[in-house]
């Protein structure tokens, strides 16, 4: 990519961030420096710095951008025409699928995200708090219809997700995917994430005693 023709920070920024992260997918995260990034935009290494504070601030721009990207399409899942219990399945499904095909299809993008997670981003830490306030929002949704028992819907979402983590972190997905092909089993974590939010679901039902959270 050439060098930015524009004074425009937030352009420049962004050209910054678009060519680090094709330098991520073709030579890996790791691999990838200020001084690479800065070569491939004809640029100096001290200009980037104009821009960006450090790598670490520009790993946290493109996580931003992807888990924006990710979060867009988080209500494309959703059905008005279904309970909401297979809502809740149908969001969490969705979100184990893109987390498959755009973080674990490119070795860059995957170590990228991983050490957002192993590290606590906060671009990390936020997305999960945006994930949480979604499902609580899906919760409450069921207890006006009738189909949960009256209970604190931000609980919910916290225990939900506490649920989750062998289906939505990349990590602990690539670990089971690899583990299933070397002892030649079957794979079927969607199959089993569904099955684990009806088990919740269940649990919420009104004709059950109210949940103590």
């Amino acid at each position: 990519m050439p060098r930015p023709k524009t004074t425009d920070a937030a352009a420049t920024r962004q050209a910054i961030a678009t060519v680090a992260e094709e330098l991520f997918r073709e030579v890996g995260y790791s691999k990838t420096t200020l001084a690479d990034v800065a070569a491939r935009l004809g640029m100096s290494t001290a200009n980037i710095y104009r821009f960006f504070r450090s790598k670490l601030e520009i790993n946290g721009f493109i996580c931003d951008s992807l888990i924006m990207d990710f979060e867009a399409r988080w209500h494309e899942s959703l059905d008005p025409n279904v309970s909401v219990t297979e809502n809740l399945q149908r969001y969490l499904a969705a979100c184990h699928r893109y987390i498959r095909s755009e973080f674990l299809s490119n070795r860059g993008v995957y170590d990228m995200v991983s050490a957002a997670i192993t590290q606590n981003w906060p671009v990390m830490r936020a997305h999960m708090r945006r994930m949480a306030a979604f499902i609580a929002d899906l919760i409450r949704e069921g207890i006006a219809r009738g189909e949960f028992a009256p209970c604190p819907p931000e609980r919910v979402a916290e225990l939900l997700l506490c649920a989750t983590p062998p289906f939505l972190d990349p990590r602990s997905i690539a670990r089971t995917i690899q583990d299933d092909q070397t002892l030649g089993e079957p794979e079927h974590l969607e199959q089993d994430l569904l099955a684990v939010v009806l088990l919740i679901a269940r649990g919420l039902s009104p004709r059950l005693p109210p949940p103590e959270l």
